[in-house]
């Protein structure tokens, strides 16, 4: 649906507009100036309209055939074995994935929430507000469910959550869909 070269600009932007509004958020003094309810009322809006996103990409995982069964490897964490490998069909595949990314997003929501009113501070609701939206439009469910991509290539099941911290360690990047097909191309 969006070729290569829109991707990589989105990233670009997705990048600069979240570093402009670190930078900026140290020479505004939001709470002093009176704008605390309006970085909160942002917050929880960017919040719900990744809930509905979500949503409305569960209905459509609801409605989709079973597909072909697919082959998902064991997912490990901190080197114990989570979920063992097994064969599940693409809906199968689509639902656990998606439970995965909306637990997530709770999670992360709640997470934020709490710390910012409790310790009463903006910073971290204000790089959520754009972090949230955008890695849920980076999400191959989303590009597949959402916005029309063809799962091929990059977007091809099974598709595995990133790492938050994936960008330190490219090296340690876990098995995705980028990986194997680099690998059937050489």
């Amino acid at each position: 649906f969006f070729s290569s070269a829109v991707m990589r600009t989105a990233k670009v932007v997705r990048n600069l507009s979240i570093i402009t509004v670190v930078y900026a958020s140290h020479y505004f003094d939001l709470k002093g100036m009176g704008y605390t309810s309006y970085v909160h009322n942002a917050y929880f809006f960017s919040q719900a309209v990744c809930v509905l996103a979500l949503l409305v990409i569960h209905r459509k995982i609801g409605g989709m055939e079973p597909g072909p069964v697919l082959s998902v490897p064991e997912t490990k964490h901190m080197g114990q074995v989570v979920q063992e490998a097994g064969k599940v069909s693409q809906q199968e595949h689509d639902q656990a994935f998606w439970r995965k990314q909306f637990s997530r997003l709770m999670m992360g929501m709640v997470t934020m929430a709490v710390v910012a009113f409790k310790f009463e501070v903006l910073l971290p609701l204000i790089v959520q507000i754009f972090m949230v939206p955008f890695q849920l439009v980076d999400s191959p469910m989303t590009k597949v469910h959402l916005l029309g991509s063809a799962p091929e290539e990059e977007l091809a099941r099974p598709w595995a959550l990133p790492h938050p911290l994936e960008f330190l360690f490219p090296e340690r990047a876990g098995p995705g869909p980028k990986k194997g097909a680099a690998k059937k191309k050489k």
